[in-house]
């Protein structure tokens, strides 16, 4: 469990409020991959807090919410409901097009499908879920953001396994925050132990070198291991990659640019009426 908000609205200004808190934590990282569902105001909050967010979103929400409209705007059956998602998200759908030429191609077939079956949600489709998919979901997978369809499936387990602890009744201020510590501390047990290579969790590349033997762990006195855990902790985020990576039209490879112009041998001017001194 990260940093938790308790929150009683759902106002851009209260999401916004919180996440300048974290971004100064984090110390005014830029490019930071953020990942929410479809609402407004959570976005909105993203793209003001942070520097040049790469903002991502669930699919299994998307998904879901495909499946709502459909089946309440539309009467649409179920048979009908799961084919258009599969045309949508499935292996072979819309958001795993290979190219911007078959990315086209795969939504004006189902955008002529929509129109004849389902004209409430083809102007639903065109006008929200197309550029939403396009920008949020399938231009990150093209450009190697993301490896696989993103959603916040831990972040709903962690809500689940929270409302369990409270039996799934509202509970005071000082309860909840009580069983929310009692959670963190479970999962901070569980840090400690991914730095000796046990428990759940493992170490990922850029934190290799906490990695500690677990025969040089039980050595450690507990001092120790706690200045270890909290090196860990007050890592910095690795920066991101700031290059300006020269793409191809259809996103499938990339390169860098040259750090200068072509240049003949002792040439010292970059015009092209510049002769070669020798």
């Amino acid at each position: 469990m990260g940093p938790t908000l308790l929150h009683w609205d759902g106002e851009t200004d209260s999401y916004y409020k919180f996440f300048c808190h974290l971004n100064s934590k984090l110390g005014f990282p830029s490019g930071l991959k953020i990942g929410s569902d479809e609402e407004k105001a959570i976005m909105k909050a993203v793209r003001h807090a942070f520097v040049d967010p790469v903002q991502l979103l669930c699919t299994k929400h998307l998904k879901d919410n495909v499946r709502r409209y459909l089946k309440d705007k539309e009467g649409c059956s179920t048979k009908d409901r799961e084919r258009i998602v599969s045309t949508i998200f499935g292996q072979e759908g819309i958001i795993n097009a290979d190219d911007s030429f078959s990315y086209d191609s795969k939504t004006a077939d189902l955008d002529s499908h929509l129109k004849q079956k389902f004209p409430q949600f083809q102007q639903h489709f065109e006008t929200r879920l197309k550029p939403l998919l396009q920008k949020h979901v399938y231009n990150p997978l093209q450009t190697g953001i993301i490896k696989e369809q993103w959603t916040n499936n831990n972040s709903e387990s962690m809500n689940n396994r929270l409302k369990q602890s409270l039996n799934w009744k509202p509970h005071k201020i000082p309860e909840l925050i009580t069983k929310i510590n009692e959670i963190s501390a479970i999962q901070f047990h569980d840090l400690r132990c991914a730095l000796h290579g046990n428990g759940n969790y493992i170490l990922e590349d850029t934190m290799k070198q906490h990695k500690v033997a677990p025969d040089v762990w039980l050595k450690l006195s507990r001092s120790e291991k706690n200045r270890r855990v909290w090196k860990l902790l007050g890592q910095k985020p690795v920066a991101p990659d700031r290059t300006n990576y020269i793409k191809s039209s259809n996103y499938s490879f990339q390169i860098p640019p040259t750090s200068k112009v072509a240049q003949k041998p002792c040439q010292r001017k970059r015009p092209k009426a510049e002769r070669t001194r020798r």
